[in-house]
């Protein structure tokens, strides 16, 4: 399989091509395609790690904290039925932990939200040319050599060097942040730390040709990608506990010390005074 430790921008079109054993002008073969595939996988952003909804919420009500106040809700709601009194003590504390809980589950599923907004930025299908014939297959089927050919109002599926361009913008904002869109050059042959918003010699999965026609050759597909390794990072971000969180989460440890130690000193000290019939007498 093709593979370069070189920088894309840092190499000629001609050389781009010679290196990913593609041909400018008829592409890959079929042959080649599949074993390409094979190794490199689909052009697709994946998840890692990703937590379902239903686990998101269920962490949401494992705080400690949160535990002894559905429990205080509880015993709360049993005594005023008992003495037939309006519940509002209990109604209270249920509305502060399922508020506590939709905040908490709102705020983790950002990353999986983020992740499917990734993946609506590029086009589902895209123009290229395999075999010696122009051809519209899915975005999800490109490799590593495929020819990308480019035009106005086209999303741009794949992470690519350009090889030939006519009067050729692109919109970079979902990738770079810059409003305005980028003039490309493919012939242009850039110093290795250049920045990636500088580098006009490529293109990228997830940007939008706004202006001109293009013929661009894959370099990066899938998660190896610009927009794939922002993916992996946010994937990769672990949330943290708020500051409320970590309040919380401190004082139940200290309830719950207290608590078990205010219980012992109870039992012995009951135990102390009247002997083992304490039990029997707690129990009646």
């Amino acid at each position: 399989m093709p593979q370069t430790t070189e920088p894309w921008h840092t190499i000629s079109p001609e050389k781009t091509t010679e290196l990913l054993q593609s041909d400018a002008y008829r592409g890959l073969n079929i042959d080649e395609i599949y074993q390409r595939q094979q190794y490199f996988g689909k052009n697709e952003l994946k998840e890692t790690g990703k937590r379902s909804s239903l686990t998101i919420l269920w962490e949401q009500f494992t705080n400690i904290m949160l535990v002894m106040l559905i429990l205080v809700a509880v015993v709360s709601l049993l005594l005023d039925i008992q003495q037939k009194n309006f519940p509002k003590d209990a109604i209270a504390i249920f509305a502060i932990v399922i508020l506590n809980g939709i905040l908490g589950y709102l705020q983790e599923s950002r990353a999986e939200q983020a992740l499917a907004a990734l993946k609506r930025l590029s086009s589902p299908h895209i123009r290229v040319i395999r075999d010696g014939i122009t051809q519209e297959i899915e975005a999800k089927e490109l490799v590593p050599g495929d020819i990308m050919l480019l035009e106005a109002g086209v999303q741009i599926a794949a992470d690519g060097r350009l090889l030939e361009i006519q009067n050729l913008q692109i919109g970079e904002s979902t990738l770079t942040g810059e409003a305005t869109a980028v003039n490309k050059d493919a012939n242009m042959i850039l110093a290795e730390d250049a920045p990636l918003g500088d580098r006009t010699n490529l293109v990228f999965k997830g940007t939008e040709v706004v202006q001109g026609r293009a013929k661009a050759i894959v370099t990066r597909t899938g998660m190896e990608t610009e927009i794939g390794r922002i993916a992996a990072m946010i994937q990769a971000v672990e949330s943290e506990p708020t500051p409320l969180q970590q309040r919380m989460t401190q004082l139940g440890n200290v309830l719950v010390g207290g608590s078990m130690t205010l219980v012992a000193l109870v039992v012995i000290g009951g135990v102390l005074r009247a002997g083992w019939q304490f039990f029997d007498e707690l129990l009646d």
